[in-house]
């Protein structure tokens, strides 16, 4: 008897964000990382309001990567809102907000713009973490403006 895999496309989609957190993972402790988050979540992309999350999360622009160094630095990769960096405040209870810049991505368009977040981390070393990222920026193909929005959830991970 031979036994047979069959694949389909979402195969791949689903394996991405697990290559790439291990990919994040393996580089944190040597960089000194403080924390890296990995976020899943609906994001709105400029067609009349977020999308739902499927199930399982196999789209990659349900996902987002964020590492914030000790000092407060913080860099977000995902499709949308963007590419962005910027400086993340935390406050005593868990809360913190952030604010910077970087490439906007919408559907609309692409190009450079701002940001603003607030959230909140709840745990220690391991921790749950939820927030909202709006973004703003000027598409540079249609000189449109264009606005992004992710509410997500996720874990994150301290060194």
């Amino acid at each position: 008897m031979k036994l047979r895999y069959s694949y389909s496309k979402y195969t791949i989609f689903c394996a991405l964000p697990l290559v790439a957190a291990a990919l994040l993972f393996s580089l944190a402790p040597a960089a000194n990382a403080g924390e890296i988050i990995i976020h899943v979540g609906p994001p709105s992309v400029g067609q009349g309001g977020s999308n739902p999350v499927s199930v399982p999360p196999i789209n990659p622009i349900e996902y987002e990567f964020e590492w914030i160094s000790p000092r407060g630095f913080e860099a977000n990769i995902g499709l949308t809102p963007g590419i962005l960096f910027g400086a993340r405040t935390p406050f005593s209870s868990g809360l913190y907000v952030g604010v910077g810049g970087g490439l906007v991505i919408s559907a609309n368009g692409v190009g450079p713009g701002a940001y603003s977040s607030f959230g909140w981390n709840l745990g220690k070393k391991i921790f749950f973490n939820t927030e909202f990222k709006q973004a703003i920026g000027i598409a540079l193909d249609n000189n449109k403006i264009i606005s992004p929005y992710a509410l997500r959830v996720g874990m994150g991970f301290r060194w």
